[in-house]
């Protein structure tokens, strides 16, 4: 895959343009909202602004007993996830907070004050989250024109945008996932570049090193690029070092600061290796019909696929970032299988996954490069069928708030993982049933009537 990067402005705007307005339109047109960890991203945004800090002390009236999402420490409410979401989205919220008295009665800093995370706070975070997910298939647009011819390269940009937990996680709202697909998306984008100069090299490392600060578990995209860059580009390794650290010695910094620690409570290591059932959320992971990334995203079964071409061409050379790419998946499968709440809480299929998806995207570009398979018409049969159930499946978690409540009915998932595997109760087809909220479908369908 050694095709240079370069696309002439002139002929790849208008397609930028029309992908984005489908893309974000689409992700706005999709009612479901899930701000769930992200329920005080917009209040932290906020504190930043007024309050120069990133605390959450002038909301303590608002605090639940026992949130999650918060930490007591040193007489200050800070967050225990972390606040690189909050950052990026500070100059969303100032927007927010210059309009938002044209239709409501108040500012968007009281309304805040005031109120508990609502459906309207829902709302706006979805439109911020739809548009990072926007950008962030408009740069795989560009990877992936990079390969194929544009109109190829916009179906698979649908395929990544609206098949799989782009939709159905990363833009229904602000959870860490989708602005970590972008920076990693845009890392890519600059390592993929035929010249790699020291800028580039810096730059794609602080993506990097920023979406560690954004999510822990890219802790390793950083540590096996930084393989691919010792053994391709020694010269850069300098300024690929200096990009990375810049943004983990600020994260350092602040759990210095405020957690008396060289990292936040949510960065070390602890809840690695915690999941005794660690073989069951392996297969799990992939295969479960509620959580399973194959069972739920069957198109991604073709970037498997899309690794075989590639080393039956003799393309996965460590030459190449597509062995690194690989390992990252692999050995991010792993590490999220490790976790004890592997089946990601009140979620909507796999969303562990949805950071590399980006990296699972890339690898159907060489299933779209084999125009022999493209003759065939039973390919063609199999992979409409594979696009039609990724739809059906990520549509429906974007469009019914039923998938949604399956995580708490009848007991909550993070209770029960074992109901990641069954297969009478599928969170896909939940709201089928007479009974909406807890009919479990499609056992309902053959026993009506019948409890679970």
């Amino acid at each position: 895959m050694e095709t240079p990067l370069f696309i002439p402005k002139k002929t790849i705007f208008p397609w930028l343009a029309a992908i984005f307005i489908v893309v974000f339109f689409a992700y706005i047109l999709f009612p479901i909202a899930t701000s769930t960890d992200s329920r005080w991203t917009f209040y932290i945004s906020m504190s930043i602004l007024r309050e120069g800090n990133a605390d959450l002390d002038e909301y303590a009236h608002l605090m639940e007993d026992r949130d999650f999402r918060v930490i007591y420490l040193d007489g200050h409410i800070q967050s225990y996830f972390p606040l690189g979401v909050s950052i990026i989205s500070t100059p969303y919220v100032w927007m927010v907070d210059q309009i938002f008295d044209l239709r409501y009665p108040t500012d968007f800093a009281a309304y805040l004050a005031e109120h508990f995370p609502d459906q309207r706070l829902a709302k706006i975070e979805k439109i911020a989250a739809s548009f990072i997910s926007a950008v962030t298939a408009l740069v795989f647009f560009i990877l992936a024109a990079s390969r194929l011819d544009k109109r190829r390269a916009a179906w698979l940009t649908l395929i990544f945008a609206l098949l799989t937990p782009m939709l159905s996680t990363a833009s229904r709202a602000l959870w860490q996932h989708g602005l970590s697909a972008l920076s990693l998306t845009l890392a890519l984008w600059l390592l993929l570049h035929p010249t790699m100069g020291k800028l580039r090299i810096f730059l794609a490392g602080f993506l990097l090193g920023f979406s560690y600060v954004v999510r822990p578990t890219n802790s390793l995209s950083i540590a096996i690029l930084t393989l691919y860059i010792l053994l391709n580009h020694r010269k850069e390794v300098f300024s690929w070092f200096l990009g990375v650290l810049i943004p983990i010695s600020l994260l350092v910094f602040q759990g210095l600061q405020t957690f008396h620690s060289i990292l936040p409570p949510y960065y070390l290591p602890q809840r690695l290796g915690a999941n005794s059932f660690f073989f069951d959320a392996l297969i799990g992971n992939i295969i479960s019909p509620n959580r399973g990334l194959f069972t739920t995203t069957p198109i991604l079964l073709f970037s498997v696929w899309g690794i075989f071409l590639l080393i039956k061409t003799g393309r996965m050379s460590l030459k190449n970032i597509e062995p690194y790419l690989a390992l990252i998946i692999l050995a991010h499968w792993i590490t999220i299988s490790s976790f004890e709440n592997w089946t990601g809480g009140w979620s909507l299929g796999p969303r562990f996954f949805t950071d590399i998806i980006p990296y699972l995207a890339w690898f159907l570009v060489p299933v779209f490069e084999e125009k022999s398979l493209w003759s065939q018409r039973w390919w063609k049969v199999i992979f409409s069928v594979a696009i039609l159930l990724s739809g059906f499946v990520h549509f429906r978690y974007a469009s019914s708030i039923y998938p949604l409540i399956w995580n708490g009915k009848p007991v909550s998932i993070v209770h029960e993982p074992r109901r990641a595997w069954d297969f009478t109760d599928l969170q896909v087809l939940r709201g089928t049933c007479e009974d909406q909220l807890e009919g479990p479908a499609p056992l309902c369908w053959f026993s009506p009537g019948e409890e679970k």
